[in-house]
Formats: C-alpha cells, sequence, structure tokens
C-alpha cells in the first residue's frame, strides 16, 4: 500500500493520496482517508531498519469497511 525507501514515499495506485504516514521519517504509522468496500482485508505491516540486523518487525490487522 505504502513504502518508505532510502527518503521516498511509494504509494500503491489504488491507494494514491488516500494513504500517508503519520510522523515522517520517524514513525511507521499509517492513515488510510477515504475507506472503500473493496478495501477491506488483511493487512501486513514490515519494519526494518537498515543498517540493523536480525528479522523485520511484523504487524497484521484485518479491515472490515462496513
Amino acid at each position: 500500500v505504502i513504502v518508505y525507501d532510502q527518503g521516498q514515499v511509494i504509494e500503491s495506485p489504488s491507494f494514491m493520496g488516500r494513504v500517508g504516514f503519520v510522523g515522517m521519517p520517524w514513525s511507521a504509522d499509517i492513515i488510510l482517508n477515504y475507506t472503500r468496500v473493496s478495501d477491506a482485508g488483511v493487512y501486513r505491516c514490515v519494519v526494518s531498519n537498515p543498517p540493523e540486523t536480525g528479522d523485520p518487525g511484523i504487524g497484521e490487522l484485518s479491515l472490515t469497511v462496513l
């Protein structure tokens, strides 16, 4: 849906203008505006912080849009 990599934010075309980071670049929190029924599903957040080693932090949530 959205990626922050090497100082650039890359948004998925289907979420363009509706998704963003809350506190760039220090927060992995995102906001999704103007949700649609088609946005419902399971979302996974993967956070890595190079050059730190180890496995990335992974979170998962289920979004229901009524």
